[in-house]
């Protein structure tokens, strides 16, 4: 939800900058107060681009530590790497290479709408995850699942238990084993845990602690 907010408060600024360009640079009668709407118009620029190199990054964080990519992930993921670009390039114009200045205005607007497409990409899903595991991981489980029939997994170890239980509900096992590569012990396997954990609410602290320590000792063997 907070970064929803972000990026919505980013495209607000986006689309604030470029509508000061056009008022100084499309309207032929342009503002009294030229100056000014500049000024104004830098000043959204430069909000715009911190807050997208914060969830720029911010990405790149998460896709890290990503198991598996859904076509929408790949595709906000293209959009963001291809909106720095836009920025990049537009910074470098507009402080080093002024002789090209006159594409800032093209430059500028492009990078609005890519941007715009970035921010839709995201449609309130979790960029990373598998369209698969989507709608499981994304939406609040209020309750456990019905245990599933015969003695599975009644029969196994309490430990190993809670973690097929509790991981389970919201998306195949298969994804965590792969992962037994990247994450050797419980202290790798804590931070992961902590943020499935804020997906859903079946898993205590306790249960985390627990999955955690389960899965950074099969790790190691």
């Amino acid at each position: 939800m907070v970064i929803m907010i972000l990026a919505i408060t980013m495209m607000v600024f986006a689309l604030v900058a470029v509508l000061l360009a056009y008022e100084v640079l499309g309207n032929p009668k342009g503002p009294d107060n030229k100056k000014q709407v500049l000024w104004l118009h830098r000043l959204f620029g430069y909000l715009f681009a911190l807050l997208f190199a914060l969830l720029f990054f911010g990405m790149l964080s998460r896709y890290t530590h990503a198991n598996t990519f859904g076509v929408a992930a790949w595709l906000h993921a293209t959009s963001a790497l291809a909106a720095a670009a836009l920025l990049a390039v537009k910074i470098l114009i507009a402080h080093r290479y002024k002789k090209f200045a006159g594409n800032l205005f093209f430059l500028g607007t492009l990078l609005l709408v890519v941007a715009f497409v970035t921010v839709a990409l995201v449609g309130g899903k979790v960029p990373g995850m598998n369209d698969d595991d989507r709608p499981a991981a994304v939406k609040k489980i209020t309750a456990a699942p019905a245990p599933p029939t015969g003695d599975w997994p009644e029969n196994l170890p309490p430990i190993e238990r809670t973690f097929v239980q509790k991981c389970g509900a919201c998306h195949p096992i298969g994804p965590v084993v792969q992962s037994l590569s990247r994450y050797k012990t419980e202290a790798d396997w804590l931070p992961v845990v902590a943020r499935m954990q804020a997906k859903t609410t079946i898993i205590s602290d306790a249960d985390a602690r627990e999955i955690a320590a389960y899965l950074g000792q099969i790790a190691g063997q």
